[in-house]
């Protein structure tokens, strides 16, 4: 089950309804209404951040599966960005430089991985972005 659940369930025709976290609502002004579940509640309160990493690799060759996925995953954390401007929780989108992964090297053989960023070093690099050690 993902982190969203309709909790409420039609009611006839006419008859008073009760949700659990609405009160009592009837057929006519009942509308759709999802619930978070607990265990993802904290993962977007609206003092957190959620981090999501890009890869613009969407239309090259070789990346059909992947770069469309990752572009719609981009799309989709672009608009929840959007959405959560005013109220949080803050969605950052950065895009990390290349490392030298057993993925990256699965999609570019042979290539010079001394040119590469250390895993390391980028890890700093986004941590530091992100400012997640700050002073509260």
């Amino acid at each position: 089950m993902g982190p969203l659940r309709n909790t409420c369930r039609p009611p006839g025709a006419g008859q008073l309804h009760r949700c659990p976290r609405l009160g009592q609502v009837n057929q006519a002004q009942r509308h759709h209404h999802w619930h978070v579940d607990p265990q993802y509640r904290a993962l977007i309160a609206s003092e957190r951040n959620a981090v999501f990493f890009d890869d613009p690799c969407g239309g090259e060759k070789f990346f059909g599966s992947y770069g469309a996925t990752k572009s719609a995953q981009i799309a989709l954390a672009k608009s929840w960005q959007a959405e959560t401007a005013k109220t949080g929780p803050k969605v950052e989108i950065l895009t990390p430089a290349p490392m030298p992964t057993a993925t990256r090297a699965r999609f570019y053989p042979g290539e010079d991985r001394s040119a590469l960023s250390s895993c390391d070093s980028e890890a700093a690099r986004i941590i530091t972005a992100l400012d997640l050690f700050a002073a509260a």
